[in-house]
């Protein structure tokens, strides 16, 4: 027979046998000519894979629909030259590439090596028989390749490049340690170990009877690579083919039960009385409505092609959504249930969280793919949706005039977001939020039921919201107040538990923080017969600020006693501030020590209040200035130091050192106290013992402030001279 007769149809007849063939072959084509088209390189493995399949099937088709052993062994030649040498080699290629040894340079050297040996196969199949001899099987199902003396050996290089691709497969899981890629291998090797049962087929090429069932393992093969890109976009190929071709050819399953039991059943039907094929007919009948009812449905939504009743969906919604108080919880629900019903590619929420703040934040960004970007950037964008409460698409703005002012900015948000459309979220009118959507992943278009069914949603998910993030503040405060709790317990702790005694001098100490976590520190320091006394106020409140006085407190005891002045205290603090804190926060500082019996008091200071002394026998209040910079601004801080001062006190003098929230304390007119009320309360409680005249001193401020809150931290520290 020659070629010319190869395609003459009177050589052939319409065999059902040949049929799952076509089916399988036509699967194989789309998807391996879809791959190359979408991926060209990286996709050349899997498109060789298919593609060779795929003609292996084809010529099986016509091998048993040929008439005469002379059309079908002409088939078999061309399947042996054309298909079936390198559907194994192929599929070597293939599991290297999904485990990237291809980089590896021995296995690209086997890969060449194998492809070789099969075109020299070809070659042997091309001028001999050795490989597929002549005439070939008859079987009930059609004609069937009869083995030469050389396909034994050419079998074993067949099967040896599988069960090389099956090893480097469980290498590669073994081996991999992220949780997504070993899914991945794990769904590959399930696919390589069901297609290689298609060798089954060569059972019918050894004489054995049994029809070749190798094209269902084949395309479970296919199928579990498919499932691959569809869920975990292996190979980078996103599809909307060969998920339309994988839902044909799943849902078709259903044909071939039905088909073999009419097929099968044809003569026992034909001998049933009416009452028995009614009840046969019934049966498949509601097989059928099973399948469609059940199954269907499961199918449909894999392969991205369910359509959904959007008004139950919204009521099933609400009903789910409207327990979920947790904000992270619910935008993960919605960002599931949208692309659930929706089949979204990307997506993300915009939410204004609080009245008063007035910027957008970006509260959920969806996995699939979508780029961060600032909220900032497109204020026009956001501020036309607030103020036209108007679901946006990208297309109708482009086309349509009325959006003229805006069509620039929206395009440009669309293109840099990847965004095809925005819907307001609503509550009372407002826009509280905005829901940004992308392509589908099915490529199908947005139609007016999708538009209906977003901005239904938009109106319904604005209360939800709106709850979330109401109760995310009540949780954000009661967090933050327990914190501040252990923070002032914490802190209490850090102050001094008890007065130093010292002979000729007696010691008061103050402190009161505005915040549970204050900024003010003082503290003494024992150190023989001699006692250090701290007073500083760090810059800002709350729990930054207490961090760095408990840093500070814990440096001060080391600084102290190893320096010969006060100087060297501030000089060694200022070292420790600039280094640690790199000009974030600041501290004013004074440290002074007296000595037990003696008049002298030496102090320094960094950029702190002037220190007040009560005179007693004058009855007036004298201000020395600390001078110096305050700690934590310039490493070269001794430039701005003044030489240790001395200030002499006499029985009955009182220093007081304080911060500024004693001056700056106000009252409900919003007036300062400010020093000449602090000097004039001085004189007035001077003649009192030095710890009577420091509640006295407190006193009188909180009195002055009446019920206005404590504007600063304050502390107050006296000194008074026996």
């Amino acid at each position: 027979m020659g070629l010319d007769k190869l395609f003459d149809f009177s050589n052939y007849y319409l065999s059902p046998f040949a049929v799952p063939y076509l089916f399988s072959s036509t699967y194989c084509f789309i998807l391996a000519f879809f791959v190359l088209w979408k991926k060209k390189r990286q996709g050349l493995s899997l498109f060789l894979t298919s593609f060779f399949i795929g003609m292996y099937m084809l010529e099986y088709f016509f091998q048993y629909m040929s008439k005469t052993p002379e059309a079908a062994y002409l088939w078999i030649r061309i399947d042996y030259l054309a298909a079936v040498p390198f559907i194994s080699i192929s599929s070597y290629f293939f599991a290297l590439d999904v485990t990237k040894r291809i980089y590896r340079k021995k296995e690209r050297i086997v890969l060449y090596l194998g492809y070789l040996v099969m075109v020299g196969f070809v070659l042997v199949n091309v001028f001999s028989g050795l490989i597929a001899q002549y005439p070939p099987y008859q079987y009930f199902w059609g004609y069937y390749v009869h083995v030469g003396p050389l396909h034994h050996l050419f079998f074993a290089f067949w099967v040896g490049f599988g069960v090389k691709s099956i090893l480097n497969l469980i290498i590669a899981y073994r081996q991999e340690k992220n949780a997504l890629e070993k899914n991945k291998l794990r769904i590959y090797l399930l696919s390589y170990s069901f297609g290689y049962f298609a060798v089954i087929d060569y059972l019918a090429a050894y004489g054995i009877g049994v029809y070749p069932v190798g094209y269902v393992f084949v395309t479970v093969f296919l199928t579990l690579n498919i499932y691959n890109f569809i869920r975990y976009k292996a190979l980078g190929v996103e599809t909307v083919i060969h998920k339309t071709a994988g839902w044909l050819a799943v849902t078709s399953l259903i044909i071939i039960p039905i088909g073999a039991v009419l097929y099968f059943s044809g003569n026992a039907y034909n001998q049933l009385n009416i009452l028995q094929k009614t009840l046969f007919i019934s049966a498949l009948f509601y097989l059928f409505l099973y399948y469609y009812k059940f199954v269907q449905p499961h199918i449909d939504h894999f392969f991205q092609r369910r359509k959904y009743d959007f008004e139950k969906e919204l009521q099933n919604m609400s009903k789910r959504f409207s327990v979920i108080l947790d904000m992270k919880e619910l935008t993960h629900k919605i960002a599931e249930n949208l692309y659930r019903i929706l089949y979204l590619e990307k997506m993300f929420i915009l939410l204004k969280p609080r009245e008063s703040e007035s910027d957008y934040q970006l509260d959920l960004l969806n996995q699939r793919g979508l780029k961060d970007f600032s909220p900032a950037e497109y204020k026009r964008v956001i501020q036309y949706i607030i103020d036209h409460k108007i679901v946006l698409e990208k297309d109708v703005v482009n086309a349509d005039p009325q959006y003229r002012d805006i069509k620039g900015d929206y395009l440009k948000f669309s293109r840099e977001t990847a965004v095809d459309m925005t819907v307001p979220l609503m509550l009372e009118g407002k826009v509280i939020g905005i829901l940004g959507i992308g392509k589908r992943e099915n490529l199908r278009p947005y139609k007016r039921q999708d538009i209906r069914f977003l901005q239904d949603f938009g109106l319904q998910i604005g209360v939800t919201l709106n709850n979330a993030l109401h109760h995310e503040d009540v949780l954000e405060r009661q967090r933050l107040a327990y914190d501040m709790r252990i923070g002032k317990d914490i802190q209490s702790h850090l102050f001094p538990k008890k007065t130093p005694q010292i002979k000729g001098y007696k010691i008061f100490g103050y402190n009161e923080a505005a915040m549970e976590v204050g900024g003010d520190y003082y503290d003494y320091v024992e150190k023989g017969n001699k006692v250090g006394i701290a007073v500083g106020d760090v810059s800002g409140k709350g729990v930054g600020a207490g961090l760095v006085m408990a840093m500070v407190k814990s440096a001060l005891y080391f600084a102290a006693r190893e320096a010969t002045n006060t100087k060297e205290v501030i000089k060694t603090l200022n070292n420790l501030l600039y280094v640690s804190m790199e000009g974030e926060k600041f501290m004013t500082f004074l440290y002074c020590e007296i000595e037990e019996n003696k008049n002298e008091v030496y102090f320094s200071g960094a950029g702190h209040e002037d220190i007040l002394v009560y005179r007693s026998e004058k009855q007036e209040v004298e201000a020395l200035s600390t001078g110096g910079l305050i700690l934590g601004v310039d490493k070269e801080l001794d430039k701005y130091l003044k030489s240790e001062s001395m200030v002499s006190l006499f029985s009955g003098d009182k220093m007081v050192l304080y911060t500024d929230g004693l001056k700056e304390a106000k009252n409900k007119e919003e007036d300062f106290f400010g020093m000449e009320r602090l000097t004039e309360l001085l004189k007035e409680q001077g003649k009192k013992g030095g710890e009577e005249m420091g509640k006295g001193i407190i006193a009188g401020i909180k009195a002055f402030s009446g019920e206005r809150s404590q504007f600063d931290d304050m502390t107050l520290v006296i000194v008074e001279k026996e």
